[in-house]
């Protein structure tokens, strides 16, 4: 073997030493969770009936849905709720976008200063629910983020043109995350009902007459919700993404 060969053998074999030894980016977690949220008067007393969403849940009148999310300090949260398999924000719900900033108020959507209310009152009531957290260094970051605030200000204005051209936007980026990923990763968790009492038990404190099993008094629901949450891994370079199916699918 020739010097050159020898050289070129011994540099390459340092580069290769080299990349081993880069770190790879370190995963991180968000947490997510849905809920269904029963106001009627029976409940009053719990500030609402709230239970974890489940396969089987039953819409019923004074029922609405409410999703909560967070992530590590300086991540940005994405909420947002479109027409099974289509372009279309469902109900026109505004987009939630937020830098988290380690504060102790969650992140819900729909949003509270949006006074929006997702109802579940129908058995017709479909829609997918995407959470999405993106790292503060990643390059996608910045897009996102006007992406996002675009539409919320193309709500706000009722400019349907911009409307459609933002939430198309949107969903293409998230397809996009969708088939950069195992499908089946990327959808939620959501247990049948009973398996999901069987897991949490009874809420102390919270057990109202005619309550659900395990049921959460909303007056309480800001500090528990993280106790039937998911989690959401994402690293920089490679969002996380998590789809709640909501509704029943054929």
């Amino acid at each position: 073997m020739n010097t050159m060969s020898i050289s070129h053998f011994t540099l390459l074999s340092c580069l290769f030493t080299l990349a081993l030894a880069q770190p790879l980016a370190a995963e991180q977690k968000g947490a997510t969770a849905v809920f269904v949220i029963n106001d009627s008067e029976e409940f009053a007393a719990m500030g609402g009936e709230c239970v974890v969403l489940t396969q089987d849940a039953v819409p019923a009148k004074n029922k609405r849905l409410l999703a909560f999310g967070k992530g590590p300090t300086g991540s940005v949260l994405v909420m947002v709720a479109f027409e099974p398999g289509k372009d279309e924000l469902h109900r026109n719900l505004p987009p939630v976008i937020v830098e988290n900033t380690g504060s102790e108020k969650s992140p819900r959507f729909p949003a509270d200063e949006d006074k929006a209310i997702w109802p579940f009152t129908s058995e017709d009531e479909k829609a997918d629910l995407f959470v999405l957290l993106v790292h503060p260094d990643d390059p996608m970051k910045s897009s996102l983020l006007k992406n996002v605030t675009s539409l919320q200000s193309a709500l706000k204005a009722g400019q349907s043109d911009a409307i459609l051209l933002q939430s198309l936007s949107l969903r293409t980026r998230i397809g996009t995350l969708m088939r950069n990923r195992n499908s089946d990763a990327v959808e939620a968790r959501i247990a049948s009902s009973a398996i999901a009492a069987v897991r949490r038990g009874f809420t102390p404190g919270t057990t109202t007459p005619g309550a659900t099993k395990g049921a959460r008094s909303f007056k309480a629901l800001e500090r528990d919700w993280p106790e039937d949450s998911q989690p959401v891994p994402f690293a920089q370079g490679s969002p996380g993404l998590l789809l709640f199916k909501i509704g029943k699918r054929d």
